[in-house]
This record gives C-alpha cells, structure tokens and sequence, in this order.
C-alpha cells in the first residue's frame, strides 16, 4: 500500500536527483518557477482516491517503479551518442504513412535535428527545442512559461516544472497560415531502465487560428517501460 510518507519519499527522491539540465546560467524567471514547483510539492495534498479527481486512478504502480532521469550534463558524450546512434531508417516504421509534416523529433527528452524535418518552416514560424530556445531567446519564453500549466494546483504539474530541461516551443505570428500539420515525436531509447522524462511543451498561436498537431510517443527499446509526464501549454 502506498501510503502519504511514500509519496513524499518518492517525489523528494527525484527532486534529489535531478541535475539542472538547462544550458549555460538559467534564467531568473526559471529558477524562481522552479523553487516556487519544489516548495509546492510539499504543500500541495497528497494524491488520494478520496479526492473526486483520483477516484478512479491509482499511482501505485507508478510509485513501485525504480527511474532514471535522462542524461544529464556530466553525460553528453554518451548522450550525443545514443541520439546520433539512431538513423532514420530506426523510426521510419513509427511514422504515420505518407503523413507530410513537419516534424520535430526528441530522442530522450533532446532534440534531434537530424531526424527532424523543419526546413520549409513558413516565416513567422518558430518550431523548436525549449532547450534550445532557452539559450538563444529566454525572454520570449518568459513572457509564456507557466502561463496555463499552473504548478500550484497539481502535484504532477508541480514535479514537471521542477524538473523540466526541454521540450517544444511553438510560436506562430498572427496573419500565418500553416500549410502542413506539425508532428512531434518522443522517442524513449535506452537500456533496462525506466526513463522519467519530464519535457514541456508550449504552444503560442493567435486566437482562433486552427493548427493540426500529432504526438507520438515511442519506445525503440524492447521491453523498455517508458513513463513521461508530458506538459503542455496552449495561449
């Protein structure tokens, strides 16, 4: 049985563990979201089938399970290694049949450009890492980050925030009209280990402007138990 002290134990064990991931020195405004995400792991109430939300969801199996968090930056040798390991030719059976996108592929919560399509990206578009876009243009992800995944109402939602080191950032101009659905996809690859991957995604599109979006999630490892808590933010 999962009890509250359980629960704690489990959420502070990764808080623990988890490097900062964000390149180069993290933004102010990040930092602070991430305090304000630790501290309310410990304020906000336990997960309980008692609470209307949870009633008929258990994370047990969830708490049992033993994870490793993606490589960090002591490990990017090995990371860019494992990235670059895989060809097209690996995914091409996980992609939607003459589906013609553009598409932006991660390989254990990273970016990988070479398996990415966004060449023909119209202007006015910016289809990218939240990595990336963190080192180039933090300013524009301040004014959008957290606007709508709020970190003091879920526990789930706080954890992510805590622990995020990328994701997608999508952010369409007013008066732009996308020709082409936008495909991201997640692809878990690693060993006999559970991967806890904790990515953001935050789209930013004008009112009423209609956008096609499909996400895959894939595990390319056999017997690979991938558990990812995905975020999104749509303004």
């Amino acid at each position: 049985m999962i009890t509250a002290e359980l629960q704690r134990q489990w959420l502070q064990q990764h808080l623990n563990q988890a490097q900062n991931f964000v390149p180069g020195e993290s933004p102010a405004w990040l930092m602070r979201a991430r305090e304000q995400a630790s501290r309310a792991i410990n304020e906000l109430p336990l997960l309980d089938r008692k609470l209307e939300a949870w009633r008929y969801t258990s994370i047990e199996s969830l708490l049992n399970q033993q994870f490793k968090h993606p490589p960090g930056p002591a490990e990017t040798h090995d990371l860019q290694t494992s990235v670059s390991d895989l060809q097209q030719q690996d995914i091409n059976h996980h992609l939607i049949a003459d589906l013609d996108a553009y598409r932006l592929v991660l390989v254990n919560g990273r970016y990988a450009p070479h398996l990415s399509s966004l060449q023909e990206l119209p202007a006015g578009v910016t289809l990218d890492s939240l990595r990336s876009v963190l080192s180039t243009n933090p300013d524009m992800l301040a004014t959008w980050f957290g606007h709508t995944a709020v970190h003091t109402e879920n526990v789930f939602t706080a954890l992510n925030t805590a622990l995020v080191n990328d994701g997608v950032f999508l952010h369409i101009d007013s008066m732009v009209e996308l020709d082409r659905p936008i495909e991201i996809i997640y692809l878990a690859k690693g060993d006999e280990h559970s991967l806890l991957m904790q990515p953001r995604n935050l789209f930013v599109k004008p009112f009423r402007q209609c956008v096609d979006l499909v996400l895959v999630t894939v595990a390319v490892v056999p017997d690979l138990h991938l558990r990812k808590r995905l975020v999104g933010e749509a303004v």
